[in-house]
């Protein structure tokens, strides 16, 4: 018995002096994005995909759910992911959930697409947010729409995927369901959750943008989730496409009553601090009114500068003044479901 304790003593022993097992240094940066394409967002995935690159992860994962977004905002999207150091898959999850127009190209983008059964890709026309029916707006969406569709090709030629069913979603709005994607070759993989996909990923070769090919080795990889920062949070309900488009309208309205009654701050301020958010949110377009209206705005300001006080302006000065024009709605072109 005492050689039997004695015994058992030194294995603890040994068992304590010996190093842990060191643990996997392989990671996996898990990205979620709900919501529209734009400018906020975008700054989230970059941020995503620079910290990815940063811990040398194995694998980035795009958890996607988004009707669309704006087209600038998803080109430096797709090109952000196809830059990536890291692969990229893009995973639209979970059931229910779309990559609809620009989502559909972040899926062409990625170097795995991915759908969870009872989610939808495509319909990725451009459409014009807030556009009238003159002939200037239609030759616009029409340049949308073949730019879109030449971008659509570029992405599916380069990642192996048929050209012919990508372009269909963007010239003929063609919207495909989880099978029938898979089935024309618009995605490689349908994973229930993100374990089966990752499950389903581990040791499979994934071409690169650039045509090299990487063997994914996800075994015991560490998952981690990158949250957005509290200040992308707030910008990504600001700057969505449709809310952009109420707050520039509500700018537009509140600097049409400072001009029309000099002297009452509050529309003008909240018209500037409205302008300014539609300005960040829908790629700086509100520059193009103020450019239209900065003229009238300062004459207007030294009309009411010059005239009494105490006595309302002269007919001869009024009528001296050129009248003002409330600016015109822009055409604001964008990715996005109805």
């Amino acid at each position: 018995m005492k050689w039997f304790a004695l015994v058992a003593t030194v294995c603890a022993l040994l068992l304590a002096m010996s190093p842990p097992a060191a643990a996997s240094s392989r990671q996996i940066l898990v990205l979620s994005l709900d919501g529209a394409v734009q400018p906020a967002s975008l700054r989230y995935i970059e941020r995503g995909i620079e910290a990815a690159a940063e811990r040398d992860a194995e694998l980035v994962i795009v958890e996607l759910d988004t009707p669309g977004g704006t087209l600038v905002s998803l080109r430096l999207m797709t090109r952000a992911i196809t830059q990536s150091e890291a692969p990229v898959a893009v995973f639209v999850t979970p059931s229910g959930a779309r990559a609809a127009s620009a989502g559909f190209f972040l899926l062409l983008a990625a170097d795995v697409a991915a759908m969870s059964p009872g989610t939808n890709t495509g319909a990725a026309h451009p459409v014009g947010l807030g556009r009238g029916s003159g002939e200037g707006d239609d030759v616009a969406l029409t340049k949308a729409a073949e730019d879109a569709a030449a971008l659509a090709r570029s992405l599916a030629a380069a990642r192996g995927r048929p050209i012919q069913w990508a372009e269909k979603a963007v010239v003929e709005s063609r919207s495909y369901s989880t099978d029938e994607a898979l089935g024309h070759g618009l995605i490689e993989i349908t994973a229930k959750d993100r374990r089966d996909l990752v499950t389903q990923l581990d040791g499979i070769a994934v071409r690169r943008f650039d045509g090299r090919s990487q063997t994914l080795e996800l075994s015991g990889a560490n998952v981690t989730e990158l949250e957005p920062t509290f200040a992308e949070q707030i910008l990504m309900v600001i700057a969505d496409p449709q809310v952009a488009y109420l707050l520039m309208m509500l700018g537009m309205l509140g600097l049409l009553v400072e001009l029309t009654s000099p002297g009452a701050f509050v529309p003008g301020i909240a018209g500037a601090i409205a302008g300014h958010g539609a300005n960040r949110a829908v790629l700086r377009i509100s520059r193009r009114i103020a450019s239209r209206i900065t003229a009238p705005i300062k004459a207007v300001s030294r009309l009411a500068r010059l005239r009494p006080v105490t006595a309302p302006p002269t007919p001869s000065a009024v009528n001296s003044h050129p009248p003002i024009n409330p600016p015109t709605t822009p055409t604001i072109i964008s990715i996005s479901s109805p």
